[in-house]
């Protein structure tokens, strides 16, 4: 998937705070790399993993994946634990 956004929309993105996805809480439902595939990628085995934080996606977008993440493993902040 190649991206397409602007320099502006990418530096915008460089200002944006770091989420990360709990593995061991994560239900494999697949919702946020559907709704947002330029964010979350499936690692391999249904478990999401935040390849670009800044994506194409807002501040409001990224809350509300967090919101309406099932199993709640989507949080504010930088990954305490590198895969």
């Amino acid at each position: 998937m190649s991206d397409e956004r602007t320099e502006e929309e990418k530096s915008e993105g460089q200002n944006f705070q770091k989420i990360h996805v709990v593995a061991e809480e994560c239900t494999s439902c697949s919702l946020c790399y559907e709704t947002l595939p330029l964010v979350y990628i499936d690692r391999g085995d249904g478990i999401s993993f935040v390849h670009d934080p800044s994506g194409i996606a807002t501040q409001d977008e990224l809350q509300e994946s967090i919101d309406e993440c099932p199993g709640e493993c989507i949080h504010w902040g930088p990954d305490d634990k590198p895969e």
